[in-house]
């Protein structure tokens, strides 16, 4: 619908600011996993589905980043791991 310029700069900032929230929802994701024993087989495997689908796992990295902006799940698992120790 937008031809030239105007849909080069709407693409380049969809693009970046999906990623933003993908890199925070990866953030959220290491923080929310931090007391799991398991933590390393988790991630592990996060990536690896990054690696071998990558549009989706990207998305599903940048819906959890929205809802951690919303809920500020980073903040509560800090406080929470805070009080009772990290491990």
């Amino acid at each position: 619908p937008f031809p030239g310029w105007s849909r080069f700069v709407a693409i380049a900032l969809a693009a970046t600011l999906a990623m933003l929230l993908a890199m925070q929802g990866l953030a959220t994701a290491h923080i929310l996993l931090a007391r799991v024993p398991a933590r390393p087989i988790i991630l592990g495997i996060g990536y690896a589905m990054i690696v071998v689908a990558e549009p989706w796992m990207l998305m599903g990295f940048a819906l959890l980043g929205l809802v951690e902006m919303a809920l500020s799940l980073r903040a509560r698992a800090l406080a929470s791991s805070a009080k009772g120790g990290l491990h």
